[in-house]
């Protein structure tokens, strides 16, 4: 890898990536990620959380470089608080999300924005399984909904998610994405959102080619956006799917393998 350190950038993931939220981050990636910012490097987060959520985690370390949101949805620049790119669902989706929830009643159902996350289901398995991200819930119904949104995610007990994603793969929608983010959260995206077209946006938005990025993630909404990456990394406790297109495998989420990434590369970078 005979390129300098800032002419790359690293893209993270975080749930099952940088943590296993709702436990702390780990000393050795908080430590690992300054330590690459202080000698030059770009730091992204690449996550399916809302910048709100994200950015509850910068207080631990900096990112460097604009951030990919919502699973590829938006592109954040944390410095200037906006969004430099960014694609919503079409209106669509809320016929879409009457079908599942008439089906599926007891789901856990929130649609995500940058500052808000609207629930328009019963509450339990949202706070459950999304109340380790710290942000509060609107209740509302399908009827009162306004404006633009990101991402619908449908939370559960991992034995019933198939069947929920059998259902809605089923239906024939053809403007939307399915997309799977860990064992008991189904995601519904805009059809061109995920994490692949958001490292292109991010290429696009700072001028670094895809071949120049690092990407570290570890489920399969990480699929496409490792795919795309010039160097794929995964961590211990990823499936095996997700190992075998990666070029490094790397210690658990929990024992640090964000770091391990790091010091990889501070072995392999030309400073």
């Amino acid at each position: 890898m005979p390129l300098k350190r800032n002419e790359i950038i690293l893209t993270c993931d975080v749930d099952g990536t940088l943590v296993d939220a709702p436990a702390p981050v780990p000393q050795r990636n908080v430590q690992a990620i300054r330590r690459f910012c202080e000698n030059g490097g770009r730091f992204a987060i690449a996550s399916g959380r809302s910048p709100a959520s994200v950015g509850r985690y910068l207080s631990l370390f900096p990112v460097t470089a604009p951030c990919i949101v919502f699973n590829g949805g938006g592109i954040y620049d944390f410095q200037a608080k906006k969004m430099l790119y960014s694609v919503c669902l079409p209106k669509s989706f809320v016929g879409y999300l009457a079908a599942i929830i008439g089906k599926f009643p007891e789901l856990g159902v929130v649609l995500g924005r940058p500052e808000q996350y609207i629930s328009v289901s019963s509450i339990y398995y949202s706070q459950k399984y999304l109340g380790k991200e710290h942000i509060p819930f609107t209740p509302q119904t399908l009827d009162q909904l306004e404006g633009d949104f990101y991402k619908v995610i449908m939370s559960m007990e991992a034995e019933m998610l198939p069947m929920v994603r059998e259902f809605a793969l089923s239906q024939g929608w053809e403007d939307v994405h399915i997309t799977q983010s860990s064992p008991n959260f189904l995601e519904i995206v805009p059809k061109d959102a995920n994490k692949g077209t958001g490292l292109l946006a991010l290429s696009h938005i700072t001028g670094v080619p895809v071949s120049h990025m690092v990407s570290i993630g570890d489920y399969y909404n990480d699929l496409e956006m490792l795919q795309l990456t010039g160097f794929p990394v995964t961590v211990g406790n990823a499936p095996d799917d997700i190992k075998k297109i990666c070029k490094l495998t790397v210690g658990n989420c929990m024992d640090g393998g964000v770091a391990d990434l790091i010091e990889y590369l501070e072995a392999h970078l030309e400073a």
